[in-house]
Order: C-alpha cells, then structure tokens, then sequence
C-alpha cells in the first residue's frame, strides 16, 4: 500500500477550503440543459454534431455496445432526476463544441472555487493585467524622480 506524502497543514490551503459547497452533478446538468436550450440546435441536432465531431476525431461517446450517441442517451445525460447518468469525460467537450457553450465546464469549475473564460475574458484579464503593471511602472517612475529631486536638492 502506498504512503500518503506529508504535508504542512497549517501552510498549505486546499482548494476545498474556499470552494461553495454545492451539487456538481446537478449543476453540469442544468448547464448542459442550458446550453442544449439556448444553442441553434434541437436535441438531435445536437446528437447528430456530436457523432459528426466523434467520428472526424475517432472518439467514442457512449459506453457499452453503442457505436453512436442516440438521443435517448443525450436525454438521461440531461435529466435533472437521473443523477446516475453523467456524460463522460470524454464527450464533454464534444458536447460543448456541438452546442458552442462552455458552461458545462464552468459549472465543475465553480464546483473547486474556480470559473472557466473564453476568449474575451481572457483578453479583459490580460488587459487588467497590463493596466496595473503600468499603474506600478507609473508609480516606480514617480518614486524614482522624488528620490532623484531630494539628492540633487
């Protein structure tokens, strides 16, 4: 049997610490509702992208037998009542690529604490980001300058 490594407790937080405590399982099923609800899709339409996706990346969707994804499978996938059946890890992202919506991942993100961004957010952060390195330099500069003025007096 292997050995747990020991950690510093007192030094070392866990994401679990700071995350909300809420149900993951429902929350990736809303969301993926969500996402079938408010993308151009019908329900199978959505199957049919998904197999379409499957099939250009040699992926499998379903467990067991099934060479394609049905629209029955999709529908237990999306049942808030049938909290045993999840999609895979490995269709996540097909489903979210079929129906252009990141919120099935935000949804398991959020469930550490965390959040998932596009492309947009990403460029608003990396803009924050910059903004305040330059608020820094600006103040360095002006720090620099005082201390330049009070030697040369």
């Amino acid at each position: 049997m292997a050995r747990r490594k020991q950690t510093n407790k007192s030094a070392q937080h866990s994401l679990w610490e700071y995350a909300p405590r809420y149900d993951v399982v429902s929350a990736l099923k809303d969301a993926m509702r969500h996402a079938v609800e408010h993308s151009e899709l019908s329900r199978d339409q959505v199957v049919d992208a998904m197999n379409s996706i499957a099939a250009k990346r040699g992926a499998r969707l379903s467990n067991g037998n099934a060479q394609a994804l049905t629209r029955a499978v999709l529908d237990k996938w999306l049942d808030p009542a049938d909290g045993q059946r999840l999609i895979p890890v490995r269709a996540l992202d097909i489903f979210c690529e079929a129906t252009g919506s990141i919120a099935p991942l935000d949804a398991i993100a959020q469930a550490l604490g965390a959040r998932v961004v596009g492309p947009a957010d990403i460029k608003k952060i990396e803009y924050f980001d910059t903004h305040m390195a330059l608020e820094r330099s600006r103040k360095t500069a002006r720090q620099l300058r005082q201390e330049i003025e009070e030697l040369e007096g």
